[in-house]
């Protein structure tokens, strides 16, 4: 009797996994009981080619599993302009992993992890707050160049060879910290730069353990996995309190009633005090405030670093395409040998431009775009998507269309000039994501990426003692490969 019964679980279990649950939703592969078909995604590292796999078996809408969380993604440029675009609004909310958000933020807060009226007004502000200070104007742009400055300073005070990731990592992170807490850092404050670095990679490699709490919440309950739990709150509280004493500082010794701010806490610490007597501040809260911060602080940093990065590497993995030569090249003809390079020469730096968009394509930097989910009962083609589903737009589908981009895996700036030797723009190049959750900082990260990339390339000849690796593995984003840059200037 026993026996019987469990057969008629199992079969129930099973009749329920692999298809009651699954009626009425998108084709996609049939996913395994508890995991669901993440194993897919892991085994084919860096993480993107288990959705291009699926989108040639079942089309341009996929339904798949993440442990037993059902995920709906769509693949297609065309159809995500015609839902994640044009019906941007049923798709604007996150879907959030409560108990991690609980622990590490405090909540649903920040820029990337809020949801409905608080995250409009909180991405507004950040917008508004980034124009202030410069950006799309050229206030921006000398500070990038300034800090380029610093950059070629570093280079040769260590003696023409340093780490990539060290010169991008101060370069970029002096942008960010200067934008969000006003000042740059400098030999008395690296290391206090460094520590934040050294957090911030030791939580990359607690992903793994994360996932899987995020997938069966019981397993934070096993010794492991406990254990990497409590060194995530570890590194939580350093993180947080780094923040948090900027915060603090700025609150004592900023003059409230100044016309000009110095800079994005103490325009944050102004509005607060303006909604001081409404609910929850007006959403202008302290820990509404430190993990705009970290959003801003980790995804403005990392995420350009390791393009430029990757760039680099990119470059040197092909030689037999000169890409720096043609650089050279380019950047003689247009500029000379008596500045930087500015904004202003970007539309004649047609070859520059294609290197730059053909690393963003070919890194695919994000693999597994961020989650959505439907804020209604929603139609995509045909299917009835309930109310709370997640929706991811799979970008990395459509920055390796091989329709879109043929030979997809091959890196290849040509692919970005047209037959006159004009930069080509691509609408379907979206590595900064698509809809209302596009990237907030995208013109930033823009400017960076074509100040910091051309200005290295157009004063040194670059050169590595042994190639980079160009394995790519996946975590958060892609992670960087280490290696040493060799200068040599060339004026």
């Amino acid at each position: 009797m026993i026996l019987l019964l469990s057969i008629i679980g199992l079969a129930a279990f099973l009749f329920h996994q692999f298809y009651w649950r699954r009626r009425g939703f998108p084709p996609g592969p049939v996913p395994l009981p508890f995991v669901g078909n993440m194993l897919e995604v892991i085994w084919k590292q860096p993480g993107y080619d288990a959705y291009l796999d699926w989108e040639k078996k079942y089309g341009p809408i996929v339904t798949y599993y993440m442990g037993t969380k059902r995920i709906v993604a769509i693949t297609s440029y065309e159809m995500m302009k015609k839902y994640i675009v044009q019906q941007g609004d049923k798709f604007s909310d996150r879907e959030h992993f409560q108990g991690f958000n609980d622990m590490y933020r405090g909540g649903n807060y920040g820029i990337i992890e809020s949801d409905g009226q608080l995250w409009r007004d909180q991405r507004r502000f950040a917008i508004s707050t980034l124009r202030d200070f410069g950006m799309g104007k050229n206030l921006m742009q000398i500070r990038v160049l300034e800090e380029v400055d610093y950059m070629f300073a570093r280079v040769e005070k260590a003696g023409m060879k340093l780490s990539a990731k060290e010169l991008l990592n101060i370069a970029v992170g002096n942008i960010v910290n200067g934008i969000i807490f006003g000042y740059r850092f400098d030999e008395t404050t690296l290391p206090q730069f460094w520590n934040i670095r050294r957090i911030v990679q030791k939580q990359q490699q607690e992903m793994p353990s994360f996932i899987a709490i995020i997938l069966w919440p019981p397993f934070r309950h096993f010794p492991y996995f406990r254990d990497s739990w409590k060194r995530l709150q570890g590194y939580r509280d350093d993180l947080f309190g780094y923040f948090n004493a900027q915060i603090e500082t700025h609150r004592k010794e900023m003059d409230f009633d100044a016309e000009e701010s110095q800079c994005m806490a103490e325009v944050y610490l102004k509005e607060q005090r303006k909604h001081q007597n409404e609910p929850d501040q007006g959403g202008f809260s302290d820990i509404q405030l430190r993990n705009i911060v970290f959003d801003i602080w980790l995804a403005g940093l990392d995420t350009t670093v390791t393009t430029l990065q990757w760039g680099l590497n990119f470059c040197f993995n092909h030689p037999e395409l000169r890409v720096f030569e043609k650089m050279h090249e380019e950047l003689d003809r247009v500029v000379g040998r008596n500045r930087k390079v500015e904004m202003n020469d970007r539309n004649q730096l047609h070859y520059c431009n294609a290197v730059i968009a053909e690393t963003q394509r070919f890194l695919n930097l994000v693999p597994q775009n961020l989650m959505r989910i439907a804020g209604e009962d929603v139609n995509i083609e045909g299917y009835l998507i309930p109310k709370g589903t997640v929706v991811i737009p799979q970008i990395s589908c459509v920055l390796f269309n091989e329709e879109l981009f043929p030979e997809p895996r091959k890196f290849k700036p040509e692919r970005f000039i047209n037959e006159d030797g004009t930069f080509k723009k691509v609408p379907e190049l979206v590595p900064f994501s698509i809809g209302k959750r596009q990237c907030a900082g995208e013109g930033l990260a823009r400017l960076e990426l074509f100040l910091f990339f051309t200005n290295l390339v157009h004063k040194y000849e670059l050169s590595v003692d042994e190639l980079p690796k160009m394995e790519r593995t996946f975590k958060t984003i892609t992670e960087i490969p280490e290696f040493d840059l060799t200068f040599k200037e060339r004026f």
